[in-house]
């Protein structure tokens, strides 16, 4: 696979490949895969999503309410620090400008706290119309695994939730 450019529709998908063959085998084998719904008996896709528009809630909901995962929606970085301690979350839609407190501050705290606690991270997938080469340097910095760029669409929405699960990571607890 060759390395995507800053605009190429693979961008999306490589913010963490950073060259690595088996990341750019997922993400390629992702995009190859349809995006179906889970397995009959198989728990729910438990997702948090921080966003501060009312109307790019709205563009999730509706977006996503197909694939019957389990959404929770919070208006800013503060907002999503606490409802991911409070809960269990499988991955995380991180909206990158928000009021309070931004995403990629909120970011650096989430990986921040799970550093101290041990255990793999929560998948997070940065939501951003900011997507320039040293934008998205910052956020894998800050802890993002993908980006998606805004306008957001489906097909990108869900592959990009696709690769992250596909990626081995341990639930710890979040409580502390």
């Amino acid at each position: 696979m060759a390395k995507p450019t800053e605009n190429s529709p693979d961008a999306k998908l490589s913010l963490q490949s950073g060259g690595d063959d088996e990341k750019e085998a997922k993400v390629e084998e992702a995009a190859r895969r349809p995006n179906e719904m889970p397995p009959a008996g198989q728990s729910r896709l438990r997702i948090l999503a921080a966003e501060d528009s009312e109307l790019n809630q709205f563009v999730l909901k509706s977006m996503l309410e197909y694939y019957e995962y389990e959404l929770s929606f919070v208006k800013n970085g503060r907002e999503a620090i606490e409802a991911w301690r409070a809960s269990d979350f499988d991955l995380i839609l991180m909206d990158i400008q928000m009021p309070v407190m931004d995403g990629v501050a909120a970011m650096r705290e989430i990986r921040a706290i799970e550093a101290r606690r041990g255990g793999a991270p929560t998948p997070i997938v940065a939501l951003t119309a900011n997507a320039m080469t040293h934008q998205l340097e910052e956020y894998k910095a800050a802890g993002a695994n993908l980006y998606v760029s805004k306008p957001i669409s489906e097909s990108d929405l869900l592959d990009a939730i696709s690769v992250c699960m596909a990626e081995p990571h341990a639930r710890v607890s979040r409580n502390d």
